[in-house]
């Protein structure tokens, strides 16, 4: 976050801590107005546990994490994150984790009240995680879908073995393909292989072009 907004200004956003963990097994971080720059922030995070002590140990387990904030600007324009299906849900399998997400949706409002984007999204299947640790990570497959409401279009995004290495930054190999459905490029499609760290063969409609990712780099 230090990259778009500087410590100095967000610092007060960094002081609210979630909650103790209650009967129920839910824990809430309530932002309570704080500042991020010339923003305000309110609304709460909340976390439910499977299990009442609040913890994912073993395989079954699991966390939703809902959200119901609002950061206004200076002159009044709003950007609000709601969980209207269900929030985002981290559940620990044998092997790793699975995510999905029931619904996500976020709202950016000009100070004028014109809706300047409406974003939705959710997995279509979810994304299944093996490994424990950089060195085995595996996204081995998924499916996780954005819906641009204005536009009238939606991308869905499909992981297929991307495979981390101890010495990169980014996945080392693995595919994630992008198809749209609705607009004018209904039915396009583009897939992404990683063929070495910060490496990449991109092909669209058919045509394939290699390129370099400036933000992967070997450690």
């Amino acid at each position: 976050m230090d990259e778009v907004i500087p410590s100095a200004y967000a610092a007060t956003c960094w002081e609210p801590t979630f909650s103790a963990c209650n009967a129920s097994g839910v824990r809430t971080k309530d932002f309570g107005g704080c500042n991020l720059g010339l923003a305000t922030l309110t609304g709460t995070v909340e976390l439910t546990f499977t299990r009442p002590a609040c913890v994912v140990a073993t395989a079954g387990d699991a966390v939703t994490r809902t959200a119901d904030l609002t950061l206004t600007g200076l002159y009044g324009g709003t950007l609000e994150v709601t969980s209207p299906g269900g929030g985002q849900t981290l559940t620990r399998t044998a092997g790793g984790f699975e995510y999905s997400v029931g619904g996500m949706e976020r709202i950016l409002t000009g100070a004028g009240g014109r809706t300047l984007f409406d974003v939705g999204t959710r997995t279509t299947a979810p994304i299944v995680v093996a490994g424990s640790a950089r060195a085995d990570l595996k996204i081995v497959s998924g499916s996780f879908e954005i819906d641009h409401k204005l536009a009238g279009y939606k991308v869905t995004l499909t992981a297929d073995n991307l495979t981390w290495t101890s010495s990169c930054t980014c996945a080392s190999s693995g595919t994630l393909t992008g198809t749209v459905s609705g607009g004018r490029r209904d039915g396009k499609s583009a897939s992404v292989t990683i063929t070495s760290c910060g490496e990449a063969d991109v092909t669209i409609d058919g045509e394939t072009e290699s390129v370099s990712l400036d933000r992967c780099a070997t450690m």
